[in-house]
């Protein structure tokens, strides 16, 4: 759709004094607020200008090696690996059942 005076709406952002972030279609009285012009037409914001970091040629990152998520189980560890499960749940049960008695 093409952008229309009804399609262009202006919000107000602010912080608060523990640096939480509000929007909102008015600004508290007191508070320093900054005006976020939006197009739902268009739906995009306005770019925001960023420090371009300097970066040297010279420098380079080595990435860490990535630590699979879960560890590989061969298919004949998977039975232990139940079992052992089973016990921990079985102690973790034992434990909550022993604090609700207190």
């Amino acid at each position: 759709p093409a952008s229309t005076e009804q399609t262009r709406q202006t919000f107000y952002k602010w912080q608060d004094a523990n640096g939480q972030w509000h929007f909102g279609n008015e600004a508290p009285e007191g508070v320093t607020s900054k005006e976020v012009n939006i197009d739902t037409a268009a739906n995009i914001l306005a770019p925001v200008a960023t420090k371009k970091e300097d970066t040297s040629d010279n420098e380079l990152i080595t990435p860490e090696p990535r630590v699979p998520d879960s560890p590989i189980v061969m298919p004949g560890q998977a039975l232990e690996l139940i079992d052992q499960a089973k016990q921990v749940k079985s102690m973790l049960e034992s434990r909550y059942s022993t604090e609700e008695q207190r």
